[in-house]
């Protein structure tokens, strides 16, 4: 492996900032949590902003970068399987509202190009 290229762990994810910020928030409400209560709420809300932010990036990577769902499981140490569980219906519904959030739609019938709708 000479490039970048040759490694997908090499890449630069583009939205990678977006779920790094939601991160570096809540740990910030940790690092700022002055009793043992204030820090038990502060870590329950990081773990469920490091899910988010799985779950973002694993889209990211599916859909923007063309990992497949084995591509997304070797750094997390689980299986396609899992991955594929964990991240397919995620990854569905954006691209759901990426076709259905343009304003025309194209229809094929049978192979041939029906028109816009």
């Amino acid at each position: 492996m000479s490039r970048a290229d040759d490694n997908r762990s090499c890449h630069a994810v583009r939205q990678l900032h977006a779920p790094a910020g939601h991160i570096a928030a809540h740990l910030a409400e940790l690092t700022a949590a002055r009793t043992p209560s204030e820090a038990l709420a502060a870590v329950a809300r990081l773990e469920v902003a490091a899910r988010e932010a799985r779950e973002w990036l694993a889209v990211d990577l599916v859909l923007d970068e063309g990992w497949s769902y084995a591509d997304v499981a070797r750094p997390l140490g689980i299986t396609r399987q899992a991955a594929s569980k964990a991240y397919a219906d995620a990854v569905n519904a954006r691209m759901r509202r990426m076709v259905f959030g343009r304003g025309e739609a194209l229809v094929i019938v049978n192979g041939v190009h029906a028109g816009s709708l």
